[in-house]
């Protein structure tokens, strides 16, 4: 467009230029004023119809239903899923999907065979060392299915992926025969890396994002299965590198990445087929078909190449480009035996030539480590971002980033980088030197271009959100749902920000505005009553759970949080009921069986809340809290020595725990085992000094072995951290009197009455303690101040009967 401004601002240059005089007549008759107004009229008409005409492009991209998969619907172009564009490549040639395709290993067909286990397995996932051609042999199988009624959907790097909706089922045409193809399936899994559950993951209001891809890639393609009339229509094919070792230190491997132990659930499902190297034979026949094509000099024998070759395609490939690129014959001396150690020798020959090459390989390894698509602009962009020196510096490279961009995209095909081509290269860029003028980079570009610039802020927005950067990542989204306003992952993830920042009226707002677009969002649902839930307003958070549920009925986190919120609201027997179906979903959900316990002991059914701990103990013996709640449980049985053994459990895993230590001496003390009680209540303090609980039944503890000044010491502490404690004032008045000092045991009873009038045992032991001190009359006044039941009943024993008519008998003597 700006092209046919300034063509037109030329001419008219050059028609001033040549007809200056004319105009100048012309314009004072007033002729010439009329047409520059024409000419200006055009070329705003002009402009506006190129930004209506960019509107509508923008429009239609938001407007349709956004897949986290690319597709070739029959009869299509597979390989354009999985190589860089011909124009990437100096010789096009060399470009990936124009090298033949060669049988790796004599009369043996491989893409037949993968077909064949494809359709007596449905999952196929092929294994083997980078290089040898996987992704190729994959593309041989997709495109043949694809001829033959097959439609091809490969999942994009960074997408969210998450169940259908019907919007997207309708986009893929679900009467359709599905091969899904997962290219690089270990590079999808670095997302995962550092993103685990929360070990309270199911009270995590960001779980769904939380949620390895490796169980939201199993749920998504089950749920492809569920979808489509028959599950025999859908087939997956993945290929993945299986190398143990990182390209640098501390680096998770390729196979660390899929977590093969962790998730057989997933890997479970798949046949796995090892590639095979390609055989010596494989070699030759490649440099038999590529180099009469090229420009390239043979000048030794190709299977001596073949025996001296690393067993990769890969290898030869990348060896033909660089001997293409640079007018280089094929030799000994200039064929590279292996691609190890080549990435880095070619990165600094690259830097050796052009000191700008290392700031543009920095800002792509900045973006590959956010997880941000790469694009020209942004790299250009972040390759000044990295630019070091003054200002004049800075402006001098602006002007030449741009040349030195499109040298290493003709050259090393820069913007699509080969494993190991930023890695191996040495150590990586230090993100957190660079997150925030990366995050005011791409708010900025995207504010000048959102429709090339809405993957890379959608990736970025959520790697600030992983990284627990929940201000800036709220930012990015905020920004991104200005344009795109209509897709319900973005708001989702806008939500569960909002969530994380316990902003929940605004998380739930966003959760609603996502539920518009998408009504089947299990997950939006979810989330939204977690946010009700923690705002307290539980029946509606229960309300959402049945909804989460009404779209995803397998739902374990759903059922449980639904059983926490009935449970908070009091209705324990509901309670128990969902509980119960998360436990039916997932067997060893270690925490439902917990809170259902806690749920059965409240209801005061113990014997079976016990077997529920044991359930929960089964799956997570380190459970503190089971093996003390179960503790509590057999105490409220009678069931003492085994309550001590369950508390001792509780107290191997968490040593500082003040109540397991403080109920533990209980039990002991109900036993008789006074001096381990003591002993138990005395851990419970030095964890809890103002433990006033502890130190008043130390205090009883003391008082039945006789050791009445200590045990005074004991309530004193107690009623240090709880003054108003009648029952420590009382029970400090019995030691006191026990010991003979009675005015001090009168004035402890005084306080437990004040605090507790109805505190009929101090009133008639502080009578007594009169009576001892000779005073009837006061001891009179006294007793007549209790009930009269409780009068009646000292009075109908025998001995108190007798105690009664030696004081008065006593008195009158005297």
């Amino acid at each position: 467009m700006w092209e046919v401004i300034l063509n037109a601002i030329a001419w008219l240059n050059e028609f001033w230029t040549t007809h200056q005089k004319d105009i100048l007549m012309t314009t004072l008759s007033g002729i010439g004023i009329a047409t520059i107004g024409v000419i200006f009229s055009i070329i705003v008409w002009l402009f506006k119809r190129w930004r209506k005409k960019r509107q509508l492009e923008r429009d239609k991209k938001f407007s349709q239903p956004k897949l986290p998969f690319q597709l070739v619907k029959p009869n299509g172009d597979v390989y354009s899923l999985l190589y860089p564009p011909e124009s990437d490549y100096k010789n096009p040639v060399l470009a990936d999907r124009n090298i033949p395709y060669q049988r790796r290993i004599h009369e043996k067909n491989t893409t037949q065979e993968l077909s064949d286990l494809l359709f007596e397995h449905r999952w196929v996932l092929i294994m083997g060392r980078t290089g040898i051609g996987k992704t190729r042999e994959a593309a041989e199988v997709a495109q043949k299915l694809n001829n033959e009624g097959w439609t091809v959907l490969k999942l994009k790097l960074g997408e969210w992926l998450d169940r259908p909706n019907n919007e997207q089922l309708q986009a893929i045409g679900t009467d359709r025969k599905l091969l899904f193809l997962l290219d690089d399936l270990h590079q999808f899994m670095r997302r995962s890396e550092n993103i685990e559950k929360h070990p309270q993951g199911k009270d995590n209001l960001a779980l769904p994002i939380n949620i390895p891809l490796q169980e939201r890639l199993l749920d998504t393609l089950k749920a492809y299965e569920n979808d489509v009339a028959d599950p025999q229509e859908i087939r997956v094919l993945a290929i993945t590198r299986n190398e143990k070792e990182g390209y640098y230190s501390g680096q998770d491997s390729p196979w660390d990445k899929l977590q093969w132990d962790k998730y057989q659930k997933l890997w479970d499902k798949f046949y796995v087929y090892k590639m095979p190297d390609p055989e010596n034979g494989a070699v030759v026949e490649l440099f038999k078909n590529i180099i009469p094509e090229t420009n390239i000099k043979k000048e030794t024998d190709y299977i001596d190449l073949a025996v001296s070759n690393d067993g990769t395609f890969r290898n030869v490939v990348e060896n033909l480009v660089t001997l293409d690129n640079g007018n280089l014959a094929l030799n000994k001396q200039n064929f590279k035996e292996t691609l190890q150690g080549t990435w880095d020798k070619r990165y600094k020959k690259a830097i050796e030539g052009d000191n700008l090459a290392e700031f543009i390989y920095d800002g792509i390894d900045l973006l590959q480590q956010c997880n941000v698509p790469l694009n020209e602009l942004l790299v250009k962009e972040t390759a000044l971002l990295m630019v070091r020196g003054n200002w004049l510096q800075r402006l001098w490279y602006g002007f030449r980033v741009q040349k030195s961009l499109n040298c290493l995209i003709e050259i090393e095909r820069i913007l699509n980088p080969r494993d190991g081509q930023i890695e191996e290269r040495g150590n990586r860029v230090d993100i957190t030197d660079y997150w925030y003028k990366l995050e005011k980079l791409i708010l900025r570009l995207f504010k000048s271009d959102s429709q090339l610039m809405t993957d890379a802020l959608t990736n970025f927005s959520l790697y600030l959100y992983q990284k627990n950067r929940y201000k800036h990542s709220l930012k990015c989204y905020q920004q991104l749902v200005t344009v795109v306003k209509e897709d319900a992952d973005i708001l989702f993830n806008l939500a569960t920000t909002y969530a994380y920042l316990e902003r929940y009226d605004e998380a739930i707002l966003s959760y609603d505005k996502a539920l518009e677009f998408k009504p089947d969002y299990d997950a939006a649902w979810y989330n939204r009553g977690i946010a009700l839930k923690n705002l307290g307003r539980l029946d509606e958070a229960i309300l959402s759970y049945d909804k989460a549920l009404e779209f995803k009925p397998d739902d374990d986190a759903a059922w449980y949080n639904r059983g926490i919120a009935l449970k908070n609201l009091g209705r324990l027997d509901e309670a128990i009921l969902s509980y119960d179906k998360a436990i039916e979903i997932k067997p060893d959900d270690d925490a439902a069986w917990y809170n259902r316990g806690i749920a059965l002991k409240n209801l005061g059914r113990l014997d079976e809340a016990i077997l529920s701990y044991d359930k929960a103990l089964e799956f997570k013996p380190d459970d503190d809290a089971a093996w003390y709640n179960r503790g509590i449980a057999l105490k409220n049985l009678g069931r003492l020595d085994e309550a001590i053994l369950s508390y001792d459990k509780a107290l191997e895993f968490k040593p500082d725990d003040d109540a397991a230590w403080y109920n533990r001496g209980i039990a002991l003390k109900n036993l008789g085992r006074l001096d381990e009680a003591i002993l138990s209540y005395d851990k419970a303090i030095e964890i809890k000094p103002d433990y006033d609980a502890a130190w008043y039944n130390r205090g009883n503890a003391l008082d039945d072995l006789g050791r009445l000044d200590e045990a005074i010491l004991s309530y004193d502490k107690a009623l240090e951290f709880k003054p108003d404690y009648d029952a420590a004032w009382y029970n400090r008045g019995n030691a006191l009197d026990d010991l003979g000092r009675l005015d001090e045991a009168i004035l402890s009873y005084d306080k437990a009455i004040e605090i507790k009038p109805d505190k009929y045992e101090a009133i008639f032991n502080k009578a007594l303690c009169y009576a001892e001190l000779k005073d009837v009359e006061t001891f009179d006044k006294l007793f007549a101040t209790l009930p009269q039941d409780y009068r009646d009943n000292l009075l109908n024993n025998p001995d108190f009967q007798t105690f009664i008519d030696n004081l008065h008998g006593n008195n009158n003597s005297d």
